[in-house]
């Protein structure tokens, strides 16, 4: 029996020094696109949270004000000009986000949000500190203390230098409190001992907003992503043609797109077998990644040995000299030919089409009108690029 609860103790302290330690290291378990993607997500989550409490704590001011009606005492005044200013503070407050976000430029965005919901969860420490004054005078309590600390550790996704910096300053302006109005020094240690427990809950909180977001994100990448290639799948580039269509009919970008498809691969795959099938759909997918890299491309494996190449907003001879230089790099790889028909070596056919997105194209209909030109290129002799250059229907 002892045996088995020692087990369990140790068990318990590995977990307990483990959540310890992700505290400090958890960047360490994610690439810089994630940590990116975190502190994006982070951002927003925040700013709704610090709009709701605000309309929360305009409200509980208003509760205050109704009760402190019926109660007796001597700071009675003093919470109710306190409260006053509250209302004013949030009114006030709410305004200026509000301005400050509307039309941000997407770059500063997110440095935006995050000025401004850290500004806010300090004028509430301030706050807390003109309530907390009259609390202690009054009764030598830290009431008001705990109402932030319990707010501040499950209302904002925080991490540790973050809530870090904002519990300390609200602990040195409780110090000073304690200090310069000769209050019992115990109200000062509960502060600090309760402000452990507030950084202990925040950073439990933490780590599951990040643990469940990038377990969304990675599934969500590995159902858009094909994991023979790492190229986007059919599903992933239609989620990227939603995510990008509305940008490109207010900006009335030059879109291109290509079909790219390897010359005679069944017969590659009856002669050499599926496995070296895929190793040449990677040696293929992997020349397509090379020309088309520019953050402008998007490229996706749309089925079998099929891919596909967005290009928006680039001149369409640079686009055409890509796609030569792809074939050209494709037939210097000497990937040996099942048939010969168009070249000892494996060799692809290309269907381009060129246009502008508008509110009522189909990107169905775009896709169409490249594969007619890809079957153009197949049926001309394969080990081609054919072009079709028109503007959808209006």
């Amino acid at each position: 029996m002892s045996k088995e609860m020692c087990k369990v103790t140790k068990k318990v302290f590995q977990e307990i020094s483990y959540s310890i330690k992700r505290v400090f290291t958890w960047k360490k378990e994610l690439s810089i696109d994630e940590i990116e993607y975190i502190r994006n997500i982070q951002a927003d989550t925040n700013v709704k949270r610090m709009f709701l409490y605000m309309l929360l704590l305009f409200g509980i001011q208003i509760c205050n004000l109704i009760v402190d009606r019926t109660v007796i005492s001597r700071y009675k005044s003093y919470y109710d000009m306190t409260s006053l200013y509250t209302m004013g503070i949030c009114i006030i407050y709410f305004n200026i986000a509000l301005v400050s976000l509307y039309k941000c430029p997407e770059n500063l965005t997110v440095r935006r949000k995050r000025i401004l919901y850290f500004g806010f969860w300090y004028i509430v420490s301030i706050i807390c500190v003109a309530f907390n004054l009259g609390d202690m005078l009054d009764r030598r309590s830290i009431n008001n203390f705990i109402y932030f600390l319990a707010a501040v550790s499950i209302i904002p996704i925080f991490n540790i230098s973050e809530l870090g910096l904002l519990l300390c300053v609200a602990i040195g302006i409780q110090a000073c409190l304690v200090i310069f109005c000769h209050l019992p020094i115990i109200l000062l240690i509960q502060s600090i001992g309760l402000c452990v427990f507030a950084i202990a809950t925040n950073q439990m909180l933490f780590l599951s907003f990040v643990s469940t977001h990038i377990s969304k994100k990675r599934l969500q990448i590995s159902a858009e992503t094909d994991m023979l290639t790492n190229l986007l799948n059919r599903w992933g580039l239609e989620k990227w043609i939603v995510d990008n269509f509305d940008d490109c009919v207010i900006h009335q970008y030059n879109v291109i797109l290509g079909v790219v498809d390897i010359d005679f691969f069944k017969f590659y795959n009856d002669k050499y077998g599926h496995a070296s099938g895929d190793t040449c759909l990677k040696m293929i997918a992997g020349c397509i990644k090379d020309v088309f890299s520019d953050p402008n491309h998007t490229v996706c494996r749309y089925g079998g040995e099929e891919f596909v190449v967005v290009v928006i907003n680039e001149c369409f001879a640079d686009t055409m000299s890509k796609f030569e230089q792809l074939n050209q790099m494709i037939y210097e790889k000497n990937i040996p030919a099942a048939c010969t028909l168009a070249s000892e070596y494996v060799t692809v056919s290309v269907g381009v089409i060129q246009t502008k997105i508008e509110e009522k194209t189909s990107f169905d209909d775009i896709f169409r009108l490249a594969d007619n030109a890809l079957y153009q290129a197949k049926n001309s002799g394969r080990n081609k690029i054919v072009t079709c250059v028109e503007k959808t229907e209006e």
